[in-house]
């Protein structure tokens, strides 16, 4: 191979290089949109179903509070 062959062989493995590094980049950025996405989402379910769960056991005491003597004799 003559010089600028070689040249522009490396030149060729440069701009691939770059590229590669381009995608993978971009790839990374969403990754991460992703990951707060997921994160918000996860954290959302969490506080909806410990509200849910809380508001359950709320009606659950009151179905099993036990009646006073007063209430048991009237």
């Amino acid at each position: 191979m003559k010089n600028e062959e070689i040249a522009k062989y490396l030149r060729s493995i440069d701009d691939s290089l770059k590229t590669i590094t381009y995608i993978q980049s971009a790839q990374l950025s969403l990754n991460q949109q992703s990951m707060k996405k997921m994160t918000n989402t996860t954290k959302n379910l969490l506080s909806s179903f410990n509200s849910a769960l809380s508001h359950f056991d709320d009606n659950l005491d009151d179905q099993n509070e036990v009646p006073s003597d007063d209430e048991l004799n009237n």
